[in-house]
């Protein structure tokens, strides 16, 4: 390794060191084994780490390289070589449990979720009261959003106190649109709220129903429905109404399995709320989120004219990115409380 590698790998183990110890008490507070532990930091390392327990995984952030591009590729290699060893050093996480998830352009298609290394890790986290199954390589995504944290805890918290102070009988009813794996529903569910977790994917909500099972959860109170979520919401299978929906949809999506074949959260999220809003309690809550960076409520959209002033929406991102992410824009968040 040359001198300026050295010194390169040198600054990157120093630098998650000091990440590592600028997190210790919040992970620990929380419990969590479930963290970011470097965000981009030094420019010149445009990279994401992720801890889950004892795996890691690093995500490539830079710009796409042209795999004949030799000089680039070989670039990448040192880099990779540099973050796996102080990740090894720093943390005793060998480079055999490290999954790589690297950005790479084809001939004619840049590809934009990237190519994950050809092994797969599985592992299970714990954050608060719950645990995960966690997927490494297998998927894009790990199982578990990181940034959607603090507002998990928040509302198991806000749940477990809201349930101390019944009587004893406690009917708590939660909407959980675009489930993914259920990690809301797991959190809220450990605190006695009854679920009904909503994805297209049958792959998703049998990886749901295997983190209720990992947290002993009786499913007996939680439904697991694959369906397109627009169609769910204007053909509900039953009147019920929610205390909580939380909605996270994709920024955008596509398969013939969905009611109008293409989503798109900035022109589709009124439709969403309005059919949500029509399925909430009296002083029940959306939580609506979206990684979508350009998004913007529009006060004149079509599908708000209606019922725009019978809706209170409250900006709460700054409180919902937690602390290990550096990346300040990695969604935005809002309450929406619909006035019967």
């Amino acid at each position: 390794m040359t001198e300026h590698l050295v010194d390169k790998q040198k600054e990157f183990f120093n630098r998650l060191k000091k990440n590592a110890k600028r997190l210790e008490s919040y992970i620990q507070g929380i419990p969590t084994n479930a963290y970011r532990l470097y965000d981009k930091d030094i420019p010149e390392l445009p990279y994401q780490v992720d801890i889950y327990h004892q795996n890691a995984l690093i995500s490539e952030k830079g710009k796409y390289l042209d795999p004949e591009n030799e000089i680039e590729l070989q670039k990448r290699d040192n880099n990779i070589e540099i973050i796996q060893n102080s990740i090894h050093e720093l943390l005793e996480i060998s480079p055999q449990n490290q999954i790589l998830q690297i950005r790479s352009k084809g001939k004619s298609i840049e590809r934009e979720k990237g190519s994950l290394s050809d092994h797969f890790l599985k592992n299970i986290v714990q954050e608060g009261k719950a645990k995960f199954h966690i997927k490494l390589g297998e998927y894009l995504d790990s199982g578990l959003f990181l940034d959607h944290r603090p507002q998990r805890l928040y509302l198991s918290k806000t749940l477990a106190k809201l349930k101390n102070k019944t009587d004893g009988h406690f009917q708590y009813e939660v909407l959980n649109l675009f489930s993914y794996t259920s990690s809301f529903s797991i959190h809220l569910a450990i605190e006695g709220a009854y679920t009904t977790n909503v994805d297209l994917s049958n792959t998703y909500l049998d990886w749901a129903e295997d983190n209720f099972a990992l947290n002993n959860l009786d499913l007996y109170n939680h439904q697991f429905i694959r369906e397109d979520v627009l169609q769910f919401l204007k053909n509900p299978q039953s009147q019920k109404k929610y205390d909580l929906i939380i909605l996270d949809p994709p920024s955008f999506s596509n398969s013939k399995k969905m009611i109008q074949k293409t989503f798109e959260v900035q022109k589709d999220y009124a439709v969403l709320i309005y059919y949500c809003c029509k399925m909430l309690k009296q002083n029940g809550t959306i939580i609506f989120s979206t990684n979508l960076r350009e998004f913007k409520f529009d006060q004149n959209h079509p599908d708000f004219k209606d019922f725009l002033s019978k809706i209170h929406i409250k900006d709460i991102t700054s409180v919902s990115i937690p602390l290990d992410f550096r990346d300040q824009k990695i969604h935005q968040c809002y309450t929406i409380n619909f006035i019967k």
